[in-house]
Formats: C-alpha cells, structure tokens, sequence
C-alpha cells in the first residue's frame, strides 16, 4: 500500500483510539444497544470452537477480540493503529492471543485459518479486490469468513443531508471520515460479486444493527430522542428487529446501520 496513504490512515485510527470503545460501544444505552446487536449476530454466524484458529482484521481496542479469544484455540488480531494495539494489551489478557501491529494488505504469514472475522472494519481498507484476494488465500478449504460493515443506500445514508437541511448538529461524533478517499462504504451486490470472484459462496446475508440515526446520545445522529426517552425507543427497535427478519433482505438493509455476509471458502478439486 501507498506509504502515505497507509499513515493517514493509521493517524486517523490513533487520533480516535482513546475514545473509540466508549462512544461507539459502551458509553451509552444506545451504543450498548448497538454492541448487544452486533454481537449477537457475529457469534450466531462466526460459532467459534475451541479447535479453530481465527484470524480478526482490525481489532480496534478489543471489543470482539475479547469475546472471539475465549472461545477458540488461537487468535491473531491486526490492526494498522499502534494505539489502538497497545490499548487492547491492556484490555485483552488471554494467552491464546497474538497483536499484530500492520496493514492486513501487507501482512505475510505461512500459516491458515480456519475462520476470519471482520467487524465494521473492510470500508476502510481502500484496496477491496486485493482484500478479499488475501482473505481467501488465508483461509483453510471450507473455512469461514464473516464481515460486518456499514450498509450503503439505506437511511443512514441520507440522514446526514436532512441533518444539514434542519439544522441538527450533535455534539458527540467523531471527525467525519468520509471526507476520505480511502473511505467507502460497500453495496450488497458489490461485497456479493467479491466474495464470489474469490472462490467463496455466502451462506447467510442479514442486517446487524436496526434502528433509525435519530439519538442524542448517539454517534452523530439527528437528536430527536433524548435521554429520558431512549430506553423506551430502543426497546422498541429491538422488537422490530425480530419482526423485520421476514421482510425482504433489501427493505431490511434500508433502515439498517450495518450487516452482516457470512460466507465460506469451496474445496476445490482436481
């Protein structure tokens, strides 16, 4: 990768280390609400067994790292951020974990894995065919990869516009990403065509994160909800995210904040 281009994005990544887990995860009832979903839809695919070695692209501070390493053989995890990686450290304590300080593109290693898992992480990795080239040569035949990432053309795309044509600014967000080159956020069809040119077949499309960009205490939203009101509304969401499992894929990914491409690696024969 471009030498400049890979330090703009790790001193993007380093920037926001400090804050990250906490706005995005656990600081408030939204971001809890956030992470409940998204776990809950990584380990139902990801199954994880305590024989399989598994590699995370792009740990970030550890959030999923922790849950996945408890629960197999062997992890290694990579980031392209050295603060992010050293404030796993001190988050993550099992032995069966291995950090790798590195762009997943320029990363070299003999060895396979039996899964790869990727949380919300793939849109910013800027060369997406050579990506998921390295993904499938990582993977042992019939090996599993499972990838969370920001939907494209729902909701959450267009609220940004609405938020500038009300004049809604929400004072808990990070620096805007998309201001990037390197930031892309994919469609279903084009993460569906790179996973099949890539010798891998899906087994499972589904949204991850389902409620509408409208929180206070949310990450750059339009702040209708307030405090007082936000139990009850995620609530709500909650329960609509059960009923809409039997709607069409594509209207569920219109008002879902990411989802989720649960695929695995054919056996070739001769």
């Amino acid at each position: 990768m471009n030498i400049i281009l890979n330090k703009q994005i790790s001193s993007y990544w380093d920037n926001h280390s400090k804050r990250y887990r906490k706005a995005q995860w656990t600081g408030t009832l939204t971001s809890q609400f956030d992470y409940e979903q998204t776990k809950r839809k990584l380990l139902r695919n990801l199954r994880p067994k305590r024989k399989e070695k598994i590699l995370e692209i792009g740990c970030g501070p550890g959030i999923w790292t922790q849950l996945i390493a408890k629960n197999c053989f062997e992890l290694v995890a990579i980031d392209i951020s050295k603060e992010m990686i050293d404030k796993v450290k001190n988050y993550v304590k099992d032995n069966n974990v291995k950090f790798i300080n590195c762009n997943f593109l320029d990363f070299e290693v003999n060895e396979k894995f039996d899964k790869i898992f990727s949380v919300r992480v793939i849109e910013y990795i800027p060369n997406k065919i050579k990506l998921f080239k390295k993904i499938s040569k990582l993977l042992v035949p019939n090996g599993e990869l499972v990838i969370i990432t920001k939907t494209k053309k729902s909701i959450w795309d267009y609220y940004k516009k609405l938020k500038v044509f009300l004049r809604f600014y929400n004072r808990n967000k990070f620096n805007e990403v998309r201001q990037y080159s390197w930031f892309e956020n994919l469609s279903l069809k084009f993460l569906k065509s790179l996973i099949k040119q890539n010798n891998l077949s899906i087994l499972n499309i589904s949204p991850v994160i389902i409620r509408l960009p409208i929180f206070k205490r949310g990450n750059d939203e339009i702040p209708l909800i307030t405090k007082k009101l936000e139990k009850k509304v995620l609530k709500m969401f909650n329960y609509l995210s059960g009923k809409l499992s039997k709607m069409p894929i594509h209207f569920q990914l219109f008002i879902a904040e990411s989802y989720l491409i649960h695929a695995k690696k054919k056996v070739l024969y001769r």
